[in-house]
């Protein structure tokens, strides 16, 4: 299996297994609507993470375009500005990039390969 981080005196982990909002980016302009600072209200889809969305949502049955998902995350109490905070993909499908609050925090190619930011 793959290792995985765990809570430690020095690490707090935390889950973020759950319901996403989701976008199926079909024109690709995503980036020019402003979606890396926030899904707009109307479009969004409740989707399970992780999951595939080909296999959640027939309509995308066959979709392998661009695709955005959006999860509000809160940092853990007493976290001082020394400390950091560090994002953990077990999968992505191919390619993407991450956002956070608005800033792109990294990006990572390689299908189905765990990778941090």
């Amino acid at each position: 299996g793959t290792l995985r981080p765990s809570d430690s005196a020095h690490r707090r982990c935390t889950q973020l297994d759950g319901l996403w909002a989701f976008i199926a980016d079909h024109k690709d302009d995503g980036h020019a609507s402003g979606f890396c600072s926030g899904l707009p209200e109307s479009g969004r889809t409740p989707i399970a993470v992780p999951a595939s969305w080909n296999e959640q949502l027939p309509e995308l049955d066959s979709f392998l375009g661009p695709a955005w998902y959006e999860r509000t995350v809160w940092a853990p109490l007493g976290l001082t500005p020394r400390q950091r905070v560090c994002l953990r993909f077990g999968s992505v499908n191919y390619s993407c990039e991450v956002y956070f609050n608005g800033e792109r925090a990294g990006a990572h190619e390689g299908g189905h390969l765990p990778f941090e930011v």
